[in-house]
């Protein structure tokens, strides 16, 4: 047999068996805590075997499956707030699941650019390009120092055997001169290519230094190609083949 009975509080009508007579409740509608009535035909049994109040009357085997009955909107009332929390779930969360991914892939991508990783092969050709353009400028000074010294000792003999009014070729001048000017330009690209090799920060100033050895007699001076070119192309395919490892 079942024990029907209201709210107190907003009349809200349940259905439950007759075990459930005594127990607390918690009305559906408006929360306010109840006591299922005991019916006089129950009383008599309830005093002879009496058993402790239960904390939450709403067990499965208290109440019956038709204890929320359809004429007071009990079923509509569930299945709305269940379709309208399945959809809170679909478009908000998983939407905002996706934010976090994407900030931790740039975050991830920063790192890896900022990390200072470079690759050995990378920083040993921009060793040997600074020590090319460290060749070339000790080449260059003393070049410079032996044009000068070497020139005017020559120049003097010459005057002595041709006569006081001997004069030397402008355009020999020129010609050195110019050279010297190359030659100092080639130092200093290789320098700034082997630098940023070295530090992987600039992918077309390291790759324009190791061109620039491996030129035959421009990119060293008296050793050419016998040094030089073997270096430059050593330090073309290293920086080429390791593209990633610069901003």
């Amino acid at each position: 047999m079942t024990i029907g009975f209201k709210c107190s509080e907003c009349g809200q009508i349940y259905k439950v068996k007759d075990d459930a007579a005594g127990r607390a409740y918690k009305c559906k509608s408006c929360g306010a805590a109840q006591q299922v009535p005991i019916p006089d035909r129950l009383k008599q049994k309830k005093t002879t075997s009496k058993k402790p109040p239960a904390e939450d009357a709403y067990e499965d085997d208290a109440y019956e499956d038709d204890a929320y009955e359809d004429d007071y909107g009990d079923d509509a009332y569930e299945d709305d707030g269940a379709e309208d929390y399945d959809a809170y779930e679909d478009d908000g969360f998983d939407a905002y699941d996706d934010k976090p991914a994407r900030t931790a892939s740039r975050s991830s991508k920063k790192k890896k650019r900022s990390s200072g990783n470079v690759p050995g092969i990378v920083t040993a050709a921009g060793i040997l390009m600074m020590i090319v353009a460290g060749l070339n400028s000790l080449l260059i000074a003393l070049a410079i120092l032996g044009l000068v010294v070497g020139f005017g000792a020559a120049m003097q003999q010459m005057r002595q055997i041709q006569g006081a009014n001997f004069n030397p070729q402008a355009l020999g001048m020129a010609v050195v001169a110019g050279v010297m000017f190359l030659y100092t330009v080639v130092a200093v690209l290789e320098f700034l290519g082997g630098l940023r090799a070295f530090k992987a920060q600039s992918f077309g100033m390291a790759l324009t230094g190791a061109i620039i050895t491996a030129i035959p007699c421009i990119g060293g001076m008296s050793y050419c190609s016998l040094v030089t070119v073997p270096i430059g192309i050593f330090c073309i395919i290293a920086i080429s083949t390791n593209r990633d490892a610069f901003p």
